[in-house]
């Protein structure tokens, strides 16, 4: 004989069961408080492995509990059941929605931390609502049948859907009057490094010796320069003037001989009410000393490096700042950008790689082994450089090319842009390998063509350039 179930310990069991998922669902999210709030990575470890053992001790200490069975509920109880269900998904669409608020009422650490607590509750309360279903069907005290049960009527999916236009209007109303009141601006900026090691703050002397600098700024300007004194020194202003102790002073750690040094001690993403503030850093470097590598990571903040030599790399990633490099000397330089124009002057590169978007790249006077240039609408002018190999890529910007040697070897690819290769001097002749389809070659040397060739002189100089509707013009400057 089927043993008799009980539909109130059964409605309990599934509301422990519930809980339970809901918990760990929220310990999974929850681990980046603390981060947020403390730089500690640590709690993930802890917070992930607590949530699966509660995952599995419900699964093991609580199988077949409170899953379905014929046994009917009363309408009293289904009614009930509906009207969590249609609570708990209000929470959590609110809650979710309403998640980005913290971050318009303050730029503090506490507002970063608080976003991913609400998403917390609110993916909770989802959770939580799918465990609210009958034990079994209703019976119906007019005709005795069976109704099936919908978790979720008509009128509480119209509850739902008017939460969800409510928070979203509310969101929106809260985001345009915290704009009107004080301007922001979003911050989504990675650190690197141990971010529980950020414990340093503001200008200061390092006594410990750096050769290597990995910097993250956001706003404003970073300038590596050389003095005459006889340790690293780092200064931060903000308009000319020191900056206040607090969350806007940089943080850095010096590990290794590495100087890691970011932009502030905020949160690394949120809002900034009133906007970012531009500040300058300035990182003198004895002439002495030695620098293995420099790794900078901005965001509008232009970066400035002059007569350095770097034994290593140098990278430069910016979103929208400017960087300008000023007679260094390094074996690699990297850099990448969206709309941040590029201007080197009067150095000596082994390997330079650019990948841009919308920029404008400018190269004056310097010497390059190898020279890789990829953009989207971003120009090159390359004016009294010498480059032993050139390789541009880019779909509608210009490529002017002026070397002040004849280069080895160049292979140009623009889909829409001009090419304007202006020869030093000739007597060193060249071998062109054209594809072009609609645009137009310009040439007034007397060539000879040869199967889609054109030879002249010794064919010292090997090009080769594919272009669908730009004009390519190939010329002597004397």
């Amino acid at each position: 004989m089927k043993e008799k179930v009980n539909p109130a310990r059964h409605r309990r069991m599934r509301c422990l069961r519930g809980a339970l998922v809901a918990v760990s669902v929220m310990l999974f999210i929850l681990w980046l408080v603390p981060a947020l709030l403390f730089d500690l990575l640590m709690p993930f470890f802890a917070f992930v492995a607590l949530g699966v053992v509660i995952l599995v001790l419900q699964h093991t200490l609580l199988r077949g509990e409170g899953e379905e069975s014929h046994q009917a509920s009363s309408e009293g109880g289904l009614r009930r059941d509906r009207l969590t269900v249609t609570l708990l998904r209000s929470l959590g669409i609110g809650a979710c929605i309403l998640s980005p608020v913290p971050l318009f009422l303050t730029d503090s650490r506490l507002g970063a931390a608080l976003v991913p607590l609400l998403v917390a509750i609110g993916v909770g309360a989802l959770v939580f609502s799918a465990y609210f279903r009958p034990v079994g069907g209703c019976i119906s005290k007019k005709d005795g049948q069976q109704a099936t049960f919908d978790a979720v009527p008509a009128g509480g999916r119209l509850v739902l859907f008017l939460v969800a236009g409510l928070c979203s209007i509310a969101l929106v109303c809260i985001g345009i009057a915290c704009a009107a009141a004080h301007g922001f601006a979003l911050r989504f900026f990675y650190t690197r490094g141990n971010p529980t090691l950020y414990r340093q703050q503001g200008s200061a002397l390092l006594e410990e010796t750096v050769t290597y600098f990995l910097i993250d700024w956001e706003a404003g300007s970073v300038k590596i320069e050389p003095y005459d004194g006889a340790f690293v020194e780092i200064v931060e202003t903000c308009d000319g003037a020191s900056i206040d102790p607090g969350d806007e002073e940089m943080r850095w750690y010096a590990e290794n001989g590495v100087l890691h040094l970011r932009f502030d001690g905020k949160a690394p993403f949120g809002i900034r009410r009133g906007g970012m503030p531009d500040k300058q850093l300035t990182v003198r470097v004895p002439r002495a000393q030695v620098v293995r590598g420099i790794d900078v990571h901005t965001g509008s903040a232009a970066v400035f490096v002059r007569d350095i030599i770097v034994e290593g790399d140098l990278d430069v990633r910016t979103v929208s700042g400017k960087t300008e490099l000023a007679s260094v000397e390094q074996k690699k330089l990297k850099i990448n950008t969206v709309s941040g124009d590029i201007c080197l002057l009067e150095g000596a590169v082994q390997q330079l790689l650019i990948d841009c978007k919308r920029a404008n790249v400018t190269v004056q006077r310097t010497v390059l082994d190898l020279v890789e240039f990829d953009s989207t609408t971003g120009s090159l002018l390359l004016d009294r450089a010498a480059v032993q190999s050139l390789k541009a890529e880019t779909v509608s910007g210009d490529l002017i090319l002026r070397p002040c040697v004849t280069p080895g070897a160049v292979a140009l690819d623009t889909k829409s842009g001009d090419v304007d290769l202006l020869l030093p001097n000739r007597q060193r002749g060249f071998r062109a390998e054209l594809e072009i389809s609609s645009g137009r070659f310009l040439c007034e040397e007397p060539m000879q063509a040869e199967q889609g060739r054109y030879l002249y002189g010794d064919q010292y100089l090997l090009i080769k350039i594919k272009s669908a509707a730009g004009d390519v013009r190939l010329a002597y400057a004397e």
